[in-house]
């Protein structure tokens, strides 16, 4: 069962959904995190080509 507070896409189990990899999306909520809160912080562990989160 699908936590109801979850912010999940409203098309999660369509098959017309877009698919990225992973690393992106994580990538991109930590972006986001950042956004809202400027407390945060990335530590990455020699996976820089990994999650690609080398800030330029």
């Amino acid at each position: 069962m699908l936590n109801p507070k979850a912010k999940l896409s409203e098309k999660i189990f369509s098959k017309d959904i877009e698919q990225i990899p992973t690393r992106i999306g994580y990538r991109e909520g930590l972006v986001e995190a950042g956004k809202k809160d400027e407390r945060v912080v990335v530590l990455s562990a020699n996976l820089i080509n990994y999650d690609r989160c080398l800030y330029r």
